[in-house]
């Protein structure tokens, strides 16, 4: 059974846990999300005239690099080679080498978001933060002026219908207005939108989408055999994608 070294320090996912975000990633059960991202990242380059190669777009905490390898591809479809240098960045050495050998046009560090990140004072264009830590201080240093946050939280009923089988991470209540609160000091929220996405989950499906989670470290063996008894099941990824704008741009 899956489980974690008592005591070992957690220095970002395990490759267990990317490979598992990879295999469930891949069958296209997060693509609405994944949609609504790449459409606000274009419609928000577009409306301020940010596309080009003079500012960058940032994933924080990447992970093996879906989100940004998919982003990267919408881009190449609409703006051809005008578009913006993609980076993306995680604490996880084993998710930047995956990353990078999979999209060979991002550049892809080993880097910790809640330490400076490595990007001169204005220099992006746009951060995506999707399930990873906020650094509201380093991130209002590096956005440009007219650029934007990007950040993506689980809603209270994600996974809702998996939690009556398996003893799942609670999602915190006011998890979006609490968020709003710790970065009022640097960041406005001009808008948010949801997204539901409804999936029909087999084991090797639902076993991965448990895996790739920070559920990972605190699955006991007895859950791990609970959810792999489960032949299939109806469950709903809720997301809340909420954008924000630096406060000197106001």
């Amino acid at each position: 059974m899956l489980g974690h070294k008592k005591g070992a320090r957690i220095q970002g996912d395990e490759k267990e846990m990317l490979q598992a975000r990879r295999t469930f990633l891949e069958r296209g059960w997060y693509q609405p999300l994944s949609d609504a991202i790449n459409q606000q990242v274009w419609e928000h380059l577009q409306q301020h005239k940010l596309i080009g190669p003079q500012l960058a777009l940032v994933d924080l905490g990447c992970g093996e690099g879906h989100y940004l390898g998919r982003l990267e591809a919408s881009l190449g479809e609409k703006a051809a080679a005008q578009h913006n240098p993609l980076f993306g960045l995680d604490i996880a050495k084993d998710a930047v080498r995956m990353a990078s050998r999979r999209h060979r046009n991002i550049r892809f560090l080993v880097s910790d978001a809640n330490r400076k990140l490595p990007f001169s004072d204005g220099s992006t264009a746009c951060l995506l933060n999707i399930f990873s830590p906020r650094n509201g201080a380093e991130f209002a240093r590096v956005i440009h002026p007219t650029g934007m946050l990007l950040v993506v939280i689980p809603n209270q009923a994600h996974l809702s219908e998996l939690r009556n089988y398996c003893r799942l991470l609670q999602i915190e209540e006011n998890k979006s207005e609490q968020l709003r609160t710790s970065l009022s000091k640097w960041f406005r929220m001009a808008a948010s939108q949801r997204v539901m996405v409804p999936m029909r989950l087999e084991t090797q499906s639902l076993v991965a989408l448990v895996r790739m989670t920070p559920n990972y470290w605190h699955m006991s063996s007895a859950d791990w055999e609970r959810l792999e008894s489960i032949p299939a099941l109806d469950v709903t990824a809720d997301f809340q994608i909420m954008r924000f704008n630096p406060i000197q741009a106001i």
